[in-house]
């Protein structure tokens, strides 16, 4: 498990991440998201739609991880979908995945 991961998974315990399509869709209007995390293999329908909303609200998005990784990270079998409801957090999370694609390539 990379930084990235091990950071998200102490970043579930903050209370500040929306797991889930269906929470995400729930929470775009309601909460302030600062970051959206997309699994590998998000459809390309709900693909499109994350990226339309992340695209009119100037929000940074990170697709690098399968949906089983993501789930590890937070004590779930998979997750397709992530948003970050807390700015420093997000961050956080955004220096971590520019870390990992950086030492990947």
């Amino acid at each position: 498990m990379d930084n990235f991961l091990r950071f998200l998974s102490l970043a579930k315990k903050s209370g500040q991440l929306i797991e889930g399509y269906n929470n995400s869709l729930g929470m775009f209007n309601k909460k302030k998201i600062y970051l959206v995390i997309m699994s590998k293999e998000l459809s390309s329908n709900s693909e499109k739609k994350f990226t339309n909303y992340c695209d009119s609200k100037n929000i940074t998005k990170v697709k690098a991880y399968s949906k089983e990784e993501l789930g590890i990270a937070l004590g779930r079998q998979e997750v397709k979908i992530i948003c970050v409801t807390d700015a420093n957090l997000a961050k956080k999370l955004i220096s971590l995945a520019e870390d990992a694609t950086q030492t990947k390539s």
